[in-house]
């Protein structure tokens, strides 16, 4: 595809073009920007996003325009700015908090829409005055957009920076087809899905993995810090490296519960993604994960470690985890988020699909 703005300018009519920026455009936020494009096929998807080595977890829908520069957050911010003034978009999407500065600016004509994907302020690895500042920020932005939040925990938030705020819920969804695992418990072995960085806890992972009983074999799916891969191992831990995602899916189905330990979080894909596989959740106590209805038995390694071997051992506690995974799995659709994205960009679910239909 011929992504120059000239084609950009030029490309099939769409119902509306919504411009999402963001600074990075790896994992998650790549993962939620396609799935959503894809629900949303009558809508044109332009992404503006920083070049980075291996950013990119999938293939985008033919609705989505991907653009990557290279340069720093000044230049990106000049790209986004004249990649507006060219399309005019119904909605400017930023994505992130670096992208959400951006929200300072004017765009006139433009609903500007900012989703957080977990706010900076809720980092328990930088200082508290830089919790501050950050949270400082996002008071002084919160009312130059509308939030698209992806948890009932972020619309708090977003209201306890303004009372004025404009909020929508956009669920993310899992795009893989539910899978019901016959026995899952079977299969003594866990596993989890990230990045390995500060975010994702590995420390914690670490002390959950620690004591549990030898025969129960752990998985991490993914790659990252060196010195926190090594206490992983250290622990019996196998860590894989980045795979495809057929891979990712098939490890993650091969487990008999996935286990969830960031420190922080939005609203992770890759949890419903292992509902999605068969796989039962058990999470970390953290407000964002309570908020969107996972199972989230304790706070600290000892609980979640508690939890997994009763997992494996009582049949009732197994069907309770596997039951509250499969709701969550349930209500956060792609029929909801199809719903929720038609309004937030201006526009609804019924006619827009109609008109789509009807010319396509």
């Amino acid at each position: 595809m011929d992504n120059s703005p000239n084609q950009i300018s030029a490309s099939p009519n769409y119902k509306a073009t919504v411009l999402h920026v963001s600074e990075a455009m790896g994992g998650g936020v790549h993962t939620a920007v396609s799935s959503w494009a894809r629900v949303t096929p009558e809508i044109r998807h332009i992404v503006l996003a920083k070049r980075r080595a291996g950013q990119s977890t999938s293939e985008w829908p033919t609705n989505v325009w991907p653009l990557e520069i290279d340069g720093s957050l000044l230049d990106l911010f000049k790209s986004a700015k004249s990649m507006y003034k060219l399309t005019r978009p119904s909605a400017i999407h930023f994505h992130s908090s670096l992208a959400g500065l951006f929200r300072f600016s004017n765009f006139s004509g433009s609903k500007v829409i900012y989703s957080p994907h977990c706010f900076a302020f809720e980092r328990t690895d930088v200082s508290i005055l830089k919790r501050k500042i950050f949270r400082r920020i996002e008071i002084l932005l919160a009312n130059r957009s509308t939030f698209g939040a992806v948890s009932p925990h972020e619309i708090e938030l977003a209201r306890k920076l303004s009372h004025r705020a404009k909020i929508e819920l956009i669920p993310n969804f899992a795009e893989i087809e539910f899978i019901r695992k016959l026995n899952t418990r079977s299969r003594r072995k866990i596993v989890t899905v990230g990045r390995i960085c500060a975010q994702k806890d590995p420390k914690f992972f670490s002390e959950v993995v620690r004591n549990l009983p030898s025969d129960i074999e752990v998985i991490w799916v993914g790659d990252g810090d060196l010195e926190s891969k090594k206490e992983l191992e250290s622990v019996g831990v196998t860590v894989t490296g980045w795979v495809d995602m057929k891979t990712v899916h098939s490890v993650v189905e091969s487990a008999g519960v996935y286990v969830h330990t960031a420190a922080w979080e939005g609203s992770p894909l890759a949890t419903l993604e292992a509902v999605a596989c068969g796989t039962p959740v058990i999470s970390r106590n953290v407000p964002s994960m309570q908020s969107v209805g996972y199972y989230t038995p304790s706070m600290n390694p000892t609980g979640i470690t508690e939890s997994i071997i009763r997992y494996f051992d009582d049949d009732s506690y197994a069907e309770e985890i596997r039951l509250i995974s499969e709701n969550v799995l349930e209500e956060n659709s792609a029929a909801n988020a199809a719903s929720a994205l038609r309004g937030l960009y201006g526009f609804g679910m019924n006619q827009a699909t109609k008109d789509y239909h009807a010319t396509s």
